[in-house]
């Protein structure tokens, strides 16, 4: 890296939540770095931490008390650009950006951005990567440093990561992949850059995912698929979805406790409700443990929005 006006390197951080602001709070102790914050629109925030009700893994940039310059901008366009490079910016990190970086972008900046993955690249690339290993029931998690280009998460690799992990819950793995990404970047401002191709071999591809239009559970599944289908699309996310009446229900956490089966003309079919707030209702090798829903952010005891009567589908 070169260094920028007053001996400084800027160091421009585009992204948003919680690894930008480990990333700034690791640069703010350094002197020899001038940092700059580029996100997405501070009202978009809002719908974007709607479900994140986990301090552990979240953290809201505009909450930063100290005097950072912070864009806000719905992309990056030839304005950005153009103020990058009259602060003659020296390196560029990514981490969780919304913003699409196009052709005139990647090229004004070559070999000066860095996006981070939480994978183990070429692994897994695209969107949606914990959701994808949750239903996969695989337990590790995983981080990639690699620098941008025109392909999507298709550029060297500078520094990557993998742990095995005891518990494959979405919560873990956040906090397991924000914990890799510190790790890696500690590396990168030491300059410890080494860069490699991807093994194009080893590259598979997952698309992004949207929980209103794929969460929709399906009570034909074995139980065990069901539950590991509500803990992959669990907080911080909406979650995983049934139709009560026409009226989503959004179900949280549950538990599948293996029975002796039932006919199929029974799965979705609430069998029993407790006076502890859980329901059970009957699936394919058992019956569902319903612990906690919500109809949007708020959660309920499911005995409070599903009743005896109910069939779920």
């Amino acid at each position: 890296m070169v260094a920028g006006r007053l001996g400084k390197k800027k160091i421009i951080l585009i992204g948003w939540g919680k690894p930008i602001y480990d990333f700034y709070n690791i640069l703010k102790f350094k002197r020899k770095y001038e940092i700059i914050i580029i996100t997405h629109k501070k009202k978009n925030h809002l719908n974007d931490i709607k479900y994140f009700d986990n301090k552990k893994i979240f953290f809201d940039i505009f909450s930063i008390k100290d005097k950072v310059k912070i864009i806000q901008t719905d992309k990056i366009n030839i304005k950005i650009i153009n103020f990058l490079i009259k602060n003659k910016t020296d390196l560029i990190i990514s981490a969780g950006s919304k913003f699409i970086f196009k052709k005139k972008f990647i090229n004004t900046f070559k070999n000066k951005i860095i996006n981070f993955h939480p994978s183990f690249l070429p692994e897994e690339r695209g969107g949606a990567n914990f959701t994808y290993r949750i239903l996969n029931n695989q337990y590790y998690a995983a981080a990639t440093a690699h620098y941008v280009d025109e392909g999507i998460d298709t550029g060297d690799i500078i520094e990557q990561k993998k742990i095995f992990i005891k518990k494959n819950d979405l919560e873990n793995l956040f906090i397991n992949t924000y914990k890799l990404y510190s790790e890696i970047f500690k590396k990168i401002l030491n300059n410890k850059i080494v860069k490699k191709k991807q093994k194009m071999q080893n590259a598979n591809y997952f698309k992004k995912l949207n929980s209103e239009l794929d969460g929709k559970i399906n009570w034909n599944w074995d139980g065990k698929y069901i539950e590991l289908f509500i803990k992959a699309f669990g907080r911080p996310y909406k979650g995983a979805f049934c139709l009560i009446n026409k009226k989503k229900i959004y179900i949280l956490k549950a538990k599948f406790l293996k029975s002796k089966n039932v006919h199929p003309f029974l799965y979705g079919k609430v069998f029993k409700n407790f006076n502890d707030g859980r329901c059970h209702v009957f699936c394919k090798g058992g019956f569902l443990e319903i612990i906690k829903v919500s109809l949007d952010v708020i959660m309920f005891s499911p005995n409070k929005i599903i009743k005896l009567k109910d069939s779920l589908n």
